[in-house]
């Protein structure tokens, strides 16, 4: 992915490494969270905004699966204002029912 250039695939193959690593017996979740972020920030800076909130929105699962419910509220918060301007209303939903 590095080699292509291309924010795209450098974001997917980030995001799909650290899904794999999330489900390791004993995960490194810095480096998941550091995967994740750089995907995220891939994503925005190259104007790929629903997968950029939808990034957001994993990141927010993360950190309120490690009991990290702040960090978690800010990004899904996000991810969910995203939804709506972009009026992504099935991902809004969900982002709103795991938010509850």
């Amino acid at each position: 992915a590095e080699k292509t250039q291309q924010p795209m695939a450098q974001g997917l193959v980030r995001q799909t490494m650290a899904k794999i690593l999330m489900k390791a017996p004993d995960p490194n979740w810095l480096l998941c969270i550091e995967l994740l972020e750089q995907t995220r920030l891939l994503f925005e800076q190259d104007h790929i905004l629903p997968l950029a909130a939808i990034t957001a929105f994993e990141l927010g699962k993360l950190y309120s699966g490690k009991g990290d419910r702040l960090v978690a509220q800010q990004y899904i918060g996000h991810a969910e204002q995203a939804f709506a301007t972009m009026e992504m209303s099935w991902h809004r939903a969900k982002a709103k029912l795991f938010a509850a």
